[in-house]
C-alpha cells in the first residue's frame, strides 16, 4: 500500500484510468488526484504490486458537507452535527484482482488514516449499479450500517460534471445508499 504524492505522476496515472474505468469516466483527472494527493485533509492510497491494482481516495469532511448527504435522510446527516467525519470517497479494484482483499486493505488504511487526525465516524456512499464491483458487501462485512437506496443518486451531479457510468453509459441512473461506522 502507497500513499500517492502529488509529483508521483505513475501512480497518480494509474490511479486516473483505474478510477475512471471502475467508477465513471471523467470522475478524477490526473490534476484533480495530484490535488488530492496535496491536500491536508484528503489521501489518495493505491494498491501497488508492480502495478497499481487498487486505488483509493478518503477525505475529512466539515458540518457544512451534510448537505450532500441529505437525500439519504437524518440517519447521514444527523451524524454531522455530533461527529468528526471521514468520507471513503471513492474505491477502485482492477477487475481482475477483485475478491482477494485489496478493496478491503485500502479501506482499513484510510479508516486508520481518518482515526489518526481525529474523525470517530466514517462515511460512504456505496453504488448499488447491478454490475460487478459494488462496495456493499464489504461495508456491510466491515460493520458498517447502511441506509435504504436512494435511487438516481449521482444523476445529476453525473450530468452536470460529465461523467460517464460505465453501467448506464450516460450519466449514471444507479441507485446508492448510505454507509456508517464508528472508528472508535
Amino acid at each position: 500500500m502507497v500513499v500517492v504524492r502529488p509529483g508521483d505522476s505513475p501512480r497518480l496515472g494509474a490511479a486516473e484510468v483505474i478510477l475512471n474505468l471502475c467508477l465513471a469516466e471523467h470522475l478524477y483527472s490526473r490534476e484533480r488526484l495530484a490535488a488530492i494527493a496535496a491536500d491536508e485533509e484528503a489521501v489518495l492510497t493505491a494498491w501497488d504490486e508492480g502495478a497499481v491494482l487498487g486505488a483509493a481516495v478518503a477525505r475529512l469532511l466539515h458540518p457544512n458537507d451534510a448537505g450532500y448527504y441529505a437525500d439519504f435522510g437524518a440517519a447521514a446527516t444527523d451524524l454531522f452535527r455530533r461527529h468528526r467525519i471521514g468520507s471513503l470517497e471513492a474505491l477502485a479494484v482492477d477487475e481482475s484482482q477483485r475478491h482477494q482483499g485489496i478493496g478491503r486493505r485500502l479501506t482499513l488504511e484510510q479508516m486508520s488514516w481518518m482515526a489518526r487526525r481525529g474523525c470517530d465516524v466514517a462515511v460512504a456512499i456505496s453504488w448499488l449499479s447491478g454490475g460487478k464491483g459494488t462496495s456493499a458487501g464489504m461495508y456491510r462485512d466491515l460493520g458498517f450500517q447502511a441506509t435504504p437506496p436512494v435511487p438516481d443518486f449521482y444523476l445529476a451531479e453525473s450530468a452536470l460534471a460529465g461523467w460517464t457510468c460505465p453501467v448506464c453509459r450516460g450519466a449514471c441512473r444507479c441507485a446508492a445508499t448510505f454507509c456508517w461506522r464508528q472508528l472508535r
